[in-house]
């Protein structure tokens, strides 16, 4: 999903926020996982330090992005269901914790 989010914020011309989360992705160790849990590189969960205005830029790009139904290509047949409730998750929580 992170892999697409950034895809599509390079459509929408939000390089920055791009390579901001492709840096997360691929410079940092992905967050522990569970015991018995066994991480595949696309179900793995990472930690975003993102300032409160790069989180709420991130989540109105995801719904801007909805909204002109954009898509990427791991996305075209499914759509982006689930993208702008995971980025008001993580605004949300982000929100409520010390920057």
């Amino acid at each position: 999903m992170l892999e697409q989010c950034a895809d599509l914020f390079e459509q929408m011309g939000k390089q920055r926020l791009a390579t901001s989360l492709r840096a997360n992705i691929e410079g940092k160790d992905p967050l522990v996982t569970p015991g018995g849990f066994k991480p595949r590189r696309e179900v793995q969960m990472y930690q975003l330090h993102w300032s409160a205005a790069d989180r709420k830029e991130g989540l109105a790009v995801i719904v801007a992005a909805v909204e002109q139904r954009r898509s990427t290509s791991a996305t075209a047949q499914r759509g982006l269901g689930g993208f702008v409730q995971a980025w008001q998750e993580f605004a949300q929580y982000q929100a409520e914790s010390p920057e």
